[in-house]
């Protein structure tokens, strides 16, 4: 069968399963209507991850509608990260041919790099990257994406070289560095992840964690504000836009009732700053990777292949939508069991 007629029927075989993966539950579409005219400046779509013909492939997802379509796929690549600025809706996405072991190192080969525009209609290709050991890739303060990658050394095997490349957010290069470390001297470089500002943007808020509790600071105000005591440590901390309220997510709680220690376990939650209440909370399996745009909180839920996305409304403390694939899905990738 010829190249192109494979594909053909490969891009039918997908579209097929449109009908038979999709288990979302309908949304209230008038409610979430009603909450984005509201709101001039509230996303209308956004991408996330799913398996298309069992590869981790990018989706976009309409919050109006209710409804997604497929946005990229690939048969010999798939997607390993997205990462979006979700102040822009502007993505950038990373996919490989393989992902696995060699000896007592991680390989990752054939990276590439691509962009999503705001809209999420179209798909650019930026980079071809080759092959690596690790990646990491994350938007700075500056408002650029930053892709940090190592491989070793192409002359010293004993080498590894750690390789910063900044895009803008149109995708072009405005620096490219390289860092060379000796394994016998400084050891293996580690890629840790851009930690999570804790403090809101007007400068008004702040949150700490002492121990296993969870306070709100306030700018000008000594005495702290106790929020709650959470198991593991503090993730990832976003703000509504009028700082009215905190969102926070929690990494390596032990408080699910998944007992399996194959499964990471994590927390979200949502703090009203001007109640001084807690109102809502999520504790179970996979991460609670998420985002806010107008009066809703976007995250994510469950594990591999029983995660599922969540649209909810933080002010009325009302669950707009739910909706999952076949496989699973995420905001930034599929989470997976340790094995």
């Amino acid at each position: 069968m010829p190249k192109s007629a494979q594909i053909l029927f490969l891009a039918g075989l997908i579209f097929f399963q449109y009908a038979c993966e999709n288990q979302k539950k309908p949304a209230d579409e008038k409610n979430i209507n009603s909450t984005l005219n509201e709101q001039k400046d509230s996303l209308s779509h956004f991408a996330y991850v799913a398996l298309a013909y069992g590869k981790p492939a990018i989706y976009k997802y309409d919050i109006v509608k209710g409804n997604f379509e497929l946005l990229w796929w690939d048969q010999d690549d798939f997607v390993i990260a997205l990462i979006t600025d979700h102040k822009t809706n502007i993505s950038f996405f990373i996919t490989a041919r393989k992902v696995g072991q060699k000896g007592n190192f991680p390989f990752i080969s054939n990276i590439e790099l691509y962009r999503i525009n705001p809209k999420v209609t179209e798909v650019d290709f930026i980079s071809s990257i080759g092959n690596s050991m690790q990646i990491n890739a994350y938007w700075n303060d500056e408002g650029n994406f930053e892709l940090v990658f190592t491989d070793i050394d192409k002359t010293i095997s004993s080498y590894i070289n750690k390789c910063v490349q900044v895009y803008n957010s149109f995708g072009k290069i405005i620096d490219d560095k390289v860092e060379t470390f000796d394994l016998a001297k400084t050891g293996y470089p580690q890629l840790l992840p851009k930690k999570s500002s804790t403090v809101s943007e007007s400068g008004r808020y702040g949150i700490s964690e002492i121990n296993d509790s969870v306070y709100l600071r306030t700018a000008g105000d000594k005495k702290e504000q106790f929020i709650t005591l959470i198991d593991g440590s503090i993730s990832e901390v976003g703000w509504s836009r009028d700082e009215d309220y905190l969102f926070f997510s929690t990494s390596n709680a032990k408080g699910s009732t998944d007992k399996s220690k194959d499964s990471p376990v994590s927390g979200l939650y949502i703090y009203d700053i001007k109640k001084d209440s807690l109102v809502s909370s999520w504790i179970g399996p996979g991460r609670k990777d998420f985002f806010t745009t107008g009066d809703l909180l976007i995250f994510e839920d469950g594990l591999a292949e029983n995660s599922y996305i969540v649209v909810y409304n933080f002010r009325e403390a009302e669950q707009l939508n739910t909706f999952t694939r076949k496989g699973g899905n995420g905001l930034k990738n599929i989470s997976e069991k340790k094995h």
